[in-house]
């Protein structure tokens, strides 16, 4: 009589069990874009902790040279960042360029060395604001490792996209 009761219980739990992880599974699946944007999300929040560890690495900062840089670096990062997403919608490769006519045309290459400029304005800027705070060398290593750490990681995801076709 014990045992059939602790045998009725546990698949009790068990049943439950099964019915908590179908609804668990279908929540998460119920809304795919947002599944995609929280992983995108987690992807970038790791890819910055890899560029910072990176760049920390490459720079050899002292603890005082730290202290000053970082605040500035965030601050460029945001607005490259800012500046660079404000103008997605005049990146020519989600356009069909044979589908603009030539004064669209000529209006997107006016915006997008008009980008151009404002990314180098922005890079001159805060050279200047780096070199208050670390030695030249220290800066145009800062801006060549960036370039580094870029390259490194699009050779990383064009391998594991070729990768994931096989």
């Amino acid at each position: 009589m014990k045992r059939n009761f602790y045998k009725n219980i546990v698949i009790a739990i068990f049943v439950i069990s099964m019915f908590a992880m179908q609804n668990a599974t279908a929540q998460q699946f119920k809304n795919p874009k947002k599944m995609q944007c929280e992983n995108r999300e987690a992807r970038m929040e790791k890819i910055k902790a890899q560029k910072i560890a990176y760049l920390t690495q490459k720079l050899e900062l002292t603890p005082d040279e730290s202290k000053a840089f970082w605040p500035l670096y965030n601050q460029m990062d945001k607005e490259r960042f800012d500046l660079r997403h404000k103008n997605l919608n005049n990146d020519t490769k989600r356009l069909n360029i044979n589908d603009l006519s030539e004064n669209e045309a000529s209006v997107l290459i006016d915006e997008q060395l008009n980008e151009a400029q404002q990314l180098l304005d922005l890079r001159k800027t805060y050279s200047v604001k780096f070199k208050q705070v670390l030695p030249a060398k220290k800066v145009l290593l800062l801006f060549r490792s960036e370039k580094t750490f870029q390259q490194d990681l699009m050779d990383k995801m064009y391998k594991c996209q070729k990768e994931n076709k096989k």
